[in-house]
């Protein structure tokens, strides 16, 4: 790992490889997916983005359309849920 300074401020920074990097990208996404399992049951990230882009659907997603499509009222719930609460402060408010 290298350590170079950074000349407008003189502070060791480190400096972080590309395999340090990819490591990390790899970590987000398998916590994003094991959040999205926990939420939508055993749907993958991959049927997620088939969820929000239902232009090129793989065969395996046009075999559990009744599943995608509990997923997507479960995601909408999900956000009035989430939008709820945040919006009695301004109904107190008005």
């Amino acid at each position: 790992m290298a350590i170079w300074v950074d000349p407008g401020k003189y502070r060791p920074v480190k400096k972080r490889g590309i395999a340090e990097v990819r490591h990390l990208e790899l970590r987000i996404l398998d916590s994003l997916e094991k959040t999205f399992e926990r939420i939508f049951g055993d749907m993958s990230l991959s049927q997620f983005h088939d969820l929000l882009f239902p232009g090129n659907q793989s065969p395996l997603v046009q075999r559990r359309r009744a599943l995608l499509i509990i997923s997507r009222v479960r995601m909408v719930a999900a956000v009035f849920a989430l939008l709820t609460p945040l919006w009695i402060p301004v109904d107190l408010y008005v």
